[in-house]
């Protein structure tokens, strides 16, 4: 997925500390969920973004595990829904 990228960013800054490297890669997966309509997904990137904005890492990684299971979840529904489709 071309998403898969800045989930990579975005756990590896938060695994880092590195609260600043988490905004650009949390703003933007904000956005893509946003376009697909993952609204849980916008709101775990969304809370992402803040806790980086506040330097928060305790919260930053708390919020980096909720939106890679979010992730996950859309990857395989989106999975699931091309192979239904396929296979039609």
């Amino acid at each position: 997925s071309s998403n898969a990228p800045l989930v990579e960013a975005l756990v590896r800054a938060a695994e880092n500390g590195e609260a600043n490297g988490a905004i650009r890669p949390a703003h933007q997966l904000k956005g893509a969920a946003a376009y697909l309509g993952a609204h849980a997904l916008v709101e775990a990137a969304a809370a992402a973004e803040r806790s980086a904005r506040a330097n928060d890492l305790a919260a930053l990684r708390r919020e980096v595990e909720r939106l890679q299971q979010g992730y996950a979840g859309l990857a395989r529904h989106i999975q699931a829904y091309l192979q239904e489709r396929g296979s039609g």
